[in-house]
């Protein structure tokens, strides 16, 4: 029997704007800094996933009179 270990890398449950689509994706970016190609393809499948949220997503919040779509993303590593 083997264990699977998930560890998050990035997780959000709430509203989304531009200060939230930047921090996730930079701190998505320093994750895997270390493999240009591997950080790419992650980072263009997280905004490919968060522009979604952003644009299309049906759920809507108010905050300070401004109105913003609501979703939630997680990005994990996964352990073999």
């Amino acid at each position: 029997m083997s264990l699977d270990f998930k560890s998050p890398i990035i997780s959000h449950n709430g509203y989304i704007n531009e200060k939230v689509i930047i921090e996730k994706g930079d701190k998505l970016r320093a994750y895997f800094n270390s493999d240009v190609h591997i950080s790419r393809k992650i980072f263009s499948i997280y905004m490919e996933l968060i522009q979604n949220i952003f644009y299309y997503s049906c759920e809507k919040t108010e905050v300070n009179e401004q109105s913003y779509s609501v979703g939630s993303i997680e990005i994990v590593y996964e352990y073999f």
